[in-house]
């Protein structure tokens, strides 16, 4: 699976796949697809179509999930109590409420200062008393996954272009040098590219949470914005935050098909790394109802229908704003200033640290916003050469245009080799390069 999504060049976009929900697993006992080459597959069918049955199975210990076409299945034996295409309401673990501790991840605090105000809990049951000051002190840092409004629109917030997860990751020896507890993940971003998506999950997942508490707080996360940081367990709103809206679209054509199950299998991994019901980020992707039922206790259950409070409409993409990604506890609490947050968290004494780290993410969003323009003004300069090029009849004049031509070309490649997603994103692959040589050589001639 992780090879085809690398292959994959879909950006998320604010849409609606138009393909009907399918269900979840129901049984862990094993089914056995028959191939037509004599081999045998045990695993758990938990979804098919016309075309491809989803199986998950265990291999070197761990679970995967791999599709198998149907033309290459002479016989399926299930032994599944429920067919797999049957929509499931059983309750999975939820998050942990407000007054969950933090990820053991946090080291140790040090001496220092102290924050104040109070911030909006949670709500109901979850609300927690004020923190009680320990004379020590958790160092957080704040990074920008996206320009914050206060930059006024002045550089772009597309996931894989300026905002990189190779960045966030050149961040780490940073953070760790200023020796920093808490990573606040400050989000404000309306999506981008789906081949991102995995890497910040590899990075998020990998690197951040085994390193310090990491923490997404939602000013705007849509779309792959939503789905970058949904391996993190601890979700904060600001008031006027949203997440969600999800859909995965390819040269503006929704997902299907194979593509589309790949991604929502993606979803499903990541969901369990946050530790949230699939449903929810499913819900969020395709056309698909969501419920939820409440209990005394606070804690919620999670239906793909409508049996329960309805939280998605089968007619809609999943779009959460602060106070019912508060309410269904999807998001821990709501803050609209640092300390509001740190309140919300269970931080009672804090520093704000990690600058060299926050300044290192905001100058590589600038710098990629000031690439990506360039690349446009290249590329526009290139077809301009290159047109000029193919309507002068006069040799020395058609060699001028072919050698200016071959500038640009020559300083796009660059900038696709340093971030491959400008090619991505502007359909200027290898092939496309390849295709722009053979051109200015027959211009040369």
């Amino acid at each position: 699976m992780n090879k085809f999504l690398r292959n994959l060049t879909a950006a998320f976009v604010l849409g609606a796949a138009l393909l009907g929900s399918v269900g979840m697993p129901s049984s862990a006992l094993a089914d056995k697809l028959h191939l037509r080459d004599g081999s045998v597959i045990d695993g758990t069918i938990i979804r098919e179509d016309d075309t491809f049955y989803v199986i998950q199975l265990v291999k070197d210990g761990k679970t995967v999930t791999e599709f198998i076409a149907k033309d290459d299945v002479r016989r399926v034996e299930r032994e599944s109590q429920t067919p797999a295409t049957t929509p499931a309401t059983t309750p999975a673990a939820t998050p942990a409420p407000a007054s969950t501790p933090a990820p053991a991840a946090q080291p140790a605090p040090q001496p220092g200062p102290a924050a104040a105000p109070a911030a909006t809990p949670a709500a109901g049951k979850d609300a927690k008393p004020a923190p009680k000051l320990t004379g020590k002190v958790n160092r957080v840092a704040i990074l920008n996954f996206g320009p914050p409004s206060s930059w006024q629109g002045k550089v772009g917030d597309t996931v894989g272009t300026e905002i990189s997860a190779a960045a966030w990751e050149r961040a780490i020896p940073l953070l760790e040098k200023d020796n920093i507890d808490t990573v606040i993940v400050r989000i404000n971003s309306g999506g981008g590219l789906l081949l991102e998506v995995e890497n910040f999950h590899r990075v998020f997942h990998e690197r951040y949470k085994s390193r310090f508490r990491t923490v997404a707080w939602v000013e705007s996360a849509i779309s792959a914005a939503a789905m970058s940081p949904w391996v993190l367990e601890e979700i904060y709103m600001m008031p006027e935050g949203s997440i969600g809206g999800a859909t995965g679209h390819r040269n503006g054509v929704a997902m299907r098909g194979i593509e589309l199950e790949q991604v929502l299998a993606q979803m499903e991994r990541a969901s369990e790394l946050g530790r949230r019901h699939p449903f929810i980020a499913r819900a969020m992707q395709i056309l698909s109802p969501l419920s939820a039922k409440i209990d005394e206790n606070g804690e919620v259950r999670w239906f793909n229908d409508e049996s329960g409070i309805v939280v998605n409409r089968s007619d809609r993409v999943l779009t959460f704003n602060a106070l019912n990604a508060i309410r269904f506890k999807v998001a821990r609490g709501m803050a609209a200033t640092v300390p509001e947050l740190m309140t919300a968290m269970g931080i009672s004494e804090y520093t704000i640290a990690g600058e060299q780290a926050t300044a290192m993410i905001d100058d590589s969003m600038r710098n990629n916003d000031r690439t990506s323009k360039r690349f446009e003004e290249f590329y526009t300069k290139y077809e301009i050469c290159a047109q000029g090029a193919e309507q002068l009849n006069d040799r020395n004049a058609r060699m001028t245009e072919v050698g200016r031509a071959r500038n640009f070309l020559r300083q796009m490649r660059g900038m696709v080799e340093e971030n491959p997603n400008f090619g991505l994103l502007n359909g200027t692959d290898a092939q496309w390069f390849a295709n722009q040589e053979d051109r200015l050589r027959r211009l040369a001639r």
